[in-house]
């Protein structure tokens, strides 16, 4: 990032995915510059959105793009590494409900490519598809599957055309995501009850301005 004191760079929120577990919410995504990507997020509530903290520490140069949790304690994160281009995907595996998170890579030895959906049907079963981009060998879309609860995967197919997932994670609209580009310049956490839509909580979209700070002298 090319910043200095008289031009310092904008870091900016993105907020990608939204999953309520039991009392507990998460949102993910990443903070980034115009240059690039700097660290992907996952931030939990236990409190329905009040007060927030990193459920997980940050990954440098990473997104963190989907979140899905099968049971009050089975949880998955997904996302890529973004420099310079999408490439490494990985998972965030939780078995306690969020309370920690280890991450695992989708193929020991990464290679390009990025999330872009994945489903658990049980703690131990999980589909993903992952765009490897227009040149990849053998097509564009990769298919994997998981025996191991999201610790290791095994692709099944590669295909020219976005397949579709075999067992699709049910859908809800009782949380979503909105920007507010023109008022308050927020993320919006929305929660939805009887048909009425609620802010449950608000980020702030640019979080900081980040100067380049002079060295400091070598002490004697």
């Amino acid at each position: 990032m090319d910043c200095s004191e008289d031009r310092p760079c904008s870091i900016y929120l993105e907020l990608s995915a939204v999953v309520a577990n039991g009392s507990k919410v998460f949102v993910s995504g990443n903070l980034h510059g115009t240059d690039g990507t700097l660290e992907a997020i996952l931030l939990g509530s236990s409190d329905g959105g009040v007060t927030w903290k990193d459920a997980t520490p940050r990954i440098q140069g990473a997104a963190i793009e989907l979140v899905q949790f099968y049971d009050l304690q089975h949880g998955w994160a997904a996302g890529e590494l973004q420099y310079p281009l999408p490439h490494d995907p990985f998972f965030m595996v939780s078995t306690d409900g969020g309370e920690s998170w280890r991450r695992k890579p989708v193929t020991s030895g990464g290679g390009s490519g990025s999330v872009q959906t994945f489903s658990f049907d049980s703690v131990q079963h999980g589909e993903l598809i992952v765009d490897s981009g227009k040149g990849a060998a053998g097509g564009r879309y990769k298919f994997f599957e998981s025996q191991t609860g999201g610790d290791s995967w095994m692709i099944r197919s590669a295909t020219g055309e976005m397949p579709r997932l075999k067992h699709p994670s049910p859908e809800t609209d009782s949380w979503r995501l909105k920007p507010d580009d023109t008022l308050s310049k927020t993320w919006k956490l929305e929660q939805k009850e009887n048909d009425v839509w609620t802010v449950v909580a608000e980020f702030p979209i640019e979080v900081a301005q980040c100067p380049v700070l002079a060295p400091t002298a070598a002490q004697p």
